[in-house]
């Protein structure tokens, strides 16, 4: 069997340009590189490198081989420095983003059995409904609501969020309850984004799918806003079930049209894609996923 000690030792060799240098960066006698790479060569029955005492160049076959090797012994590093990691308690400061909402509303639990969890670990906490910059390093982890734009992120879904209309009494008493989902078109919605006019939504019941062009006269970044100018009566605003149920049960909105959502509906947490993901980076995804799953089999 090839010696893999041997095979490192040879990819240092080349990376350094020489039996000395690599010497210093493995902490080996000269003479200790040499017979290891004379070994190899015996093994392998050719010759990897030319030698003299002015130079080291790679053979053709030490080329091929060399090319090879190199990502073996990256891939072995990284699988080593991954399971050290693993091994290794969360710490340090986490940095998260998350729309305002989800955090007024469903992080606050989560977070703080995290921080009992993980003592070492200091997280602040950004509450923001714009799409903050993760490749650029200022954040790890983002908590992100609703449709996601294609990018390399990884995604991890947390829960399923319905969006479903909610209107006032008074409202559906001035204007009639839709009983169908084409009537939302004929009343004043609020709609979450920046357009106002004739912004078309698609919808999703058991499958069956509609689009409606909805229009009104308010468009907001902010499901909390929409849910508070919803209770004034002006209009229908769409909203997750989560956000509303303490209106809805004591009368001050009325869910209509529950069988129809919008089918894009979900809350992740998404972070950069990394080959080492950092110990309070995963400790984090995991107790999120973890967490939401144990609280929406309860339901």
């Amino acid at each position: 069997m090839l010696d893999l000690n041997g095979v490192r030792i040879f990819v240092q060799v080349v990376d350094a340009g020489g039996f000395s240098a690599a010497g210093r960066v493995l902490g080996l006698p000269k003479s200790t590189i040499s017979r290891k790479l004379s070994q190899l060569e015996a093994e392998l029955g050719v010759r990897l490198l030319k030698r003299s005492t002015r130079s080291l160049t790679l053979t053709e076959q030490g080329t091929t081989f060399y090319q090879r090797c190199r990502l073996i012994v990256q891939q072995a590093q990284e699988a080593e420095s991954e399971m050290l990691d693993s091994l290794e308690a969360p710490r340090g400061i986490l940095r998260v983003s998350a729309p305002v909402e989800e955090g007024n509303d469903v992080l606050g639990p989560v977070i703080a059995d995290y921080l009992v969890k993980y003592p070492d670990v200091e997280l602040q906490l950004h509450l923001t409904n714009a799409f903050v910059d993760l490749v650029g390093g200022e954040y790890d982890v983002a908590v992100r609501a609703g449709e996601l734009q294609d990018s390399s992120l990884i995604a991890v879904q947390l829960f399923k969020e319905r969006m479903t209309p909610y209107a006032s009494p008074d409202y559906l008493s001035a204007h009639g309850t839709p009983a169908d989902i084409n009537q939302l078109a004929d009343h004043s919605c609020y709609l979450y984004g920046e357009r106002t006019a004739k912004v078309l939504h698609q919808f999703v019941c058991d499958g069956k799918r509609a689009k409606v062009s909805l229009s009104g006269r308010l468009a907001v970044n902010s499901l909390g806003f929409i849910k508070n100018v919803t209770l004034r009566g002006g209009g229908i605003g769409f909203l997750p079930a989560h956000l509303c149920r303490e209106e809805v049960a004591n009368g001050q909105l009325v869910a209509f049209l529950p069988h129809w959502e919008c089918p894009e509906g979900g809350v992740y947490a998404v972070y950069p894609h990394r080959k080492l993901l950092s110990p309070k980076v995963r400790s984090f995804v995991d107790h999120l996923r973890d967490y939401f799953a144990e609280v929406s089999a309860e339901r």
